[in-house]
């Protein structure tokens, strides 16, 4: 996730000209949204288990090609609210279900995770 954040922050202050401000409410979506996540998955890991992860990479997926579908949509025109729900989409699950899953099951000598 820190590569695409870094990204788009270089694309929107070199490539469209605008500022450190609007370039960094523009990612804080993503940030937002993992907090989000790790604490929906942590709930979630109980009842679904393994499912999570595999919900994890759709939701990721979409969001990434939501993002792109968004970026070559708006062209020179982007906004920070352009990208704002396809970035919170794309950080949401992500970044939490690995934690959540190693939280609920942990590892040691002897002992396999069971996901």
């Amino acid at each position: 996730m820190a590569p695409m954040k870094q990204t788009l922050n270089v694309l929107f202050q070199a490539g469209l000209g605008r500022s450190p401000l609007h370039s960094g409410i523009a990612t804080a979506a993503v940030a937002v949204a993992a907090i989000a996540g790790t604490i929906l998955s942590a709930a979630l890991i109980e009842r679904l288990g393994r499912t999570v992860l595999h919900i994890g990479l759709a939701t990721m997926a979409a969001g990434l090609l939501a993002t792109d579908l968004v970026l070559h949509a708006a062209g020179a025109g982007l906004t920070a609210c352009d990208v704002t729900a396809p970035l919170a989409l794309t950080g949401l699950v992500p970044a939490a279900t690995p934690h959540a899953a190693v939280g609920r099951y942990p590892t040691g000598p002897g002992r396999v995770p069971r996901l």
